[in-house]
């Protein structure tokens, strides 16, 4: 008898976004396509120029972060991208929606994003820095 797989649509940043996030989203999903039908939405815009504090928010050649394909979709500023991500992602149907937070700034997106995909759909959310570690606001 063939068993349907999973679908699970991840929400969050990936390559070729740089940090400790994107590296643990695209371990984790590549654990969950062993088993599952899995797609993944990440970011067009982080983090506008103006706020970023760094110097890129993109990996560089030092950085050993897989080279990792995914639609990038959504931006932080910009709300016609949450509206496009969800349509994206009900497009999609997933059983399940894993979506990471980890840091206010980007609650505007994912709140839109969350609350409009199907209801039907089990939400899952990883919270990353419960506790921000930046001694900034955001």
């Amino acid at each position: 008898m063939d068993e349907r797989k999973i679908k699970i649509a991840f929400l969050s940043v990936f390559h070729p976004f740089r940090g400790g996030i994107a590296q643990f989203n695209t371990e984790l999903f590549k654990a969950l396509e062993i088993k599952s039908e899995i797609q993944a939405f990440n970011f067009t815009t982080q983090y506008p120029t103006l706020f970023f504090p760094g110097k890129t928010q993109y990996v560089d050649d030092t950085d050993v972060a897989p080279d990792f394909k995914t639609p990038r979709i959504l931006s932080s500023v910009n709300p016609l991208s949450f509206i496009r991500t969800a349509k994206a992602i009900n497009t999609f149907n997933p059983d399940v929606l894993i979506s990471s937070y980890w840091m206010p700034f980007f609650g505007p997106a994912l709140g839109v994003v969350c609350n409009r995909v199907k209801k039907n759909s089990l939400n899952i959310s990883i919270i990353h820095n419960a506790i921000p570690h930046e001694k900034r606001f955001g």
